[in-house]
């Protein structure tokens, strides 16, 4: 049985950023990545939103498989790349300020 390691991630919202940016390019789903590395779909928006602060690396690995790159590919990109905004929500109305 080969031992899971998880990797602490410090600036979860880059490698977030990264995956997300990845997986658009190829045109793949949250849904569809998910199936390809055997998680729930959940868990990868988690990482795409930087709410994981730790990352299994088997599940990066697959990842970056299933993402056609390499771990240091998606590390490199985040270092480089700003996070995704998260979505916010309505502004609000001024009348009720």
């Amino acid at each position: 049985m080969q031992t899971s390691h998880l990797i602490y991630v410090p600036h979860a919202d880059h490698i977030g950023g990264a995956l997300a940016r990845r997986r658009r390019e190829l045109g793949l789903s949250r849904a569809l990545l998910a199936q390809k590395c055997g998680v729930h779909p959940h868990t990868i928006a988690r990482h795409e939103k930087g709410i994981s602060k730790c990352i299994d690396q088997a599940l990066l690995e697959r990842l970056a498989r299933a993402l056609e790159t390499t771990p240091e590919a998606l590390w490199e990109a985040a270092s480089s790349q700003p996070p995704i905004t998260q979505r916010v929500g309505r502004p609000k109305n001024k009348e009720h300020a």
